[in-house]
């Protein structure tokens, strides 16, 4: 089953939603910050905000982990939320292993304060306005593996003391003014079995990664809206997953050693470097093990030839090119030749399908094993079906496409005749207005169509033969303007026998254009035709 088909605009939301969710996080970190943030000329909404210490960050986050946790046992003590007017940890039943202390304005925490908890293994001091800790105030935790100090204001003695809890495999510390200088810190730690890092919304700037060398079990690194601007990276054996998004990075992460050649990140498999300022990779590029790769949101004009080619990339599945800052200007000849991608991700870049100039004829040449591709918001009115054809020839696999508010205004049957594995097409917010007879006839493995928001009528009885129709599971025509007379009544049946296979993403339904307040659900010829508008 499609997974995306109940939220086949979710690429363009997503990068709205993100760009909202971050902006609202950060209005979060005004309050004792130690930048003048609030006057800086703002060009940029995700890049230029300056994030830095906000001790009443949002509990959404944080509270979303403990909320986990607690529907998986009732192991889960909340203590948070008292403003000061709790100032120890109350004894608590042996059973207790998550506690949630967030919100008490404790600003120190002494030698004995978790003496009641020894047992606890997650524990939430989030927006605390933590400043100090007992060298010994952890010493008695020795099931903790996960922290969280989001939204406080550490000393850098205090962030030496939790970087020597031994059992600890997450840690975050989320917008608390980290700089640069505290990061050094880590290059002092013994935190051997931490797997999990998150030090977003801080104000690291410059950033040495050979500082995390000593944690040898380092996973996943998450460092999203620090105001980065330089990266020195250095070899980090067992890292996986690393998350720089929301940051100022003109350059893709150098990943070769400079003296032997080999991978600084050999066993490294998600680089998210989205909403940055990067426009270019150069070679030389290490990264064996790499599958995903996202790069929303950069400064991306010129796409040369083999930029994503197999012999830099040679895992690629998933690539995210959506909305670049800057219009593309041209994508060479070869630049996905890459047979292992399985996904490709270009909307929202208003690519001119048309123009050779833009879009090289070859330029998907190599990508044969793509199965989902999003070009929502590409210019396709004028292309020619040959031309069209020509440009998706490597797609003959594809299993789910996506061309929304293309400009689109007909298809024939020949139109997507050629990709005989297609199982998911969607044509939202197009031009269309007609339907051809039989049009998706030869594509014997549909499963999904979205025609909502076009301009479509009529739909003829004969544009899906029964055969198609039983193949559907979904098909969605909302929010087009349909003339309701009797000839709808057989789009009625189908409403009414298949509800769960029509579907809608439009707010407005099945509606009769030609009639006042009426669905189509609700037509019925007799009763309205004289209330029909000519």
């Amino acid at each position: 089953m499609e997974l995306r088909f109940e939220s086949h605009r979710a690429v363009q939301m997503s990068v709205e939603d993100s760009q909202g969710k971050l902006s609202a996080r950060l209005k979060g970190c005004s309050d004792g910050q130690k930048g003048d943030a609030q006057n800086t000329e703002t060009k940029n909404p995700v890049t230029d905000i300056r994030p830095a210490v906000c001790p009443h960050l949002s509990r959404a986050r944080s509270q979303s982990l403990l909320d986990r946790e607690a529907r998986r046992s009732n192991t889960t003590a909340d203590c948070s939320s008292h403003h000061g007017l709790l100032t120890y940890v109350p004894r608590l039943p042996i059973e207790v292993q998550v506690l949630n202390f967030s919100s008490n304005n404790l600003s120190y925490i002494s030698n004995d304060f978790f003496f009641n908890v020894s047992q606890v293994w997650l524990l939430d001091l989030s927006n605390n306005g933590l400043i100090s800790v007992s060298s010994r105030a952890f010493q008695g935790l020795h099931h903790l593996t996960t922290l969280l100090l989001n939204g406080n204001h550490l000393s850098r003695e205090a962030l030496g003391h939790v970087f020597r809890i031994q059992s600890l495999s997450r840690l975050e510390i989320l917008c608390s003014g980290l700089s640069q200088a505290d990061l050094n810190i880590f290059s002092r730690s013994t935190l051997r079995e931490l797997d999990v890092l998150n030090v977003s919304l801080n104000n690291i700037g410059s950033f040495y990664m050979g500082h995390l060398q000593p944690l040898n079990s380092l996973h996943m690194f998450i460092a999203q809206a620090n105001q980065l601007y330089n990266l020195t990276t250095s070899r980090l054996e067992n890292l996986r997953f690393l998350d720089l998004q929301y940051n100022r990075l003109f350059d893709f992460p150098k990943s070769c050693d400079p003296d032997t050649g080999e991978s600084l990140f050999p066993n490294l498999e998600q680089l998210l470097l989205d909403f940055n300022m990067i426009s270019s990779i150069t070679d030389p590029v290490c990264l064996p093990k790499l599958y995903v790769l996202t790069l929303e949101f950069n400064r991306f004009q010129n796409f040369e030839s083999n930029t994503f080619g197999i012999a830099r990339f040679p895992s690629l599945e998933k690539l995210e090119l959506t909305q670049m800052e800057d219009k593309i200007l041209r994508i060479d000849k070869f630049t996905f030749n890459n047979s292992q991608l399985l996904y490709l991700g270009l909307a929202l870049n208003y690519l001119d399908l048309s123009s050779p100039k833009v879009l090289h004829e070859d330029a998907f040449g190599g990508c044969t094993n793509v199965l989902k591709f999003y070009f929502d918001h590409c210019v396709f009115k004028t292309v020619s079906i040959e031309r069209f054809h020509r440009l998706f020839e490597p797609f003959r696999s594809i299993k789910s496409l996506y061309l929304g508010d293309c400009g689109i205004e007909s298809i024939s049957p020949d139109t997507f005749a050629p990709f005989k594995s297609l199982e998911y097409l969607y044509l939202y917010d197009n031009l269309l207005k007609v339907i051809p007879d039989g049009c998706f006839s030869p594509l014997v493995q549909l499963k999904g169509l979205g025609f909502d928001s076009n301009q479509i009528s009529f739909v003829s009885p004969e544009a899906f033969d029964e055969d198609t129709r039983k193949r559907l599971q979904q098909i969605d025509f909302s929010g087009n303007p349909f003339y309701c007379s009797c000839d709808i009544r057989w789009l009625q049946e189908w409403l009414s026998s298949r509800p769960d296979q029509l579907v809608l993403h439009a707010r407005e339904g099945y509606m009769c254009d030609n009639l006042v307040n009426t669905s189509v659900q609700a037509f019925r010829m007799n009763e309205q035709v004289n209330n029909i508008i000519s």
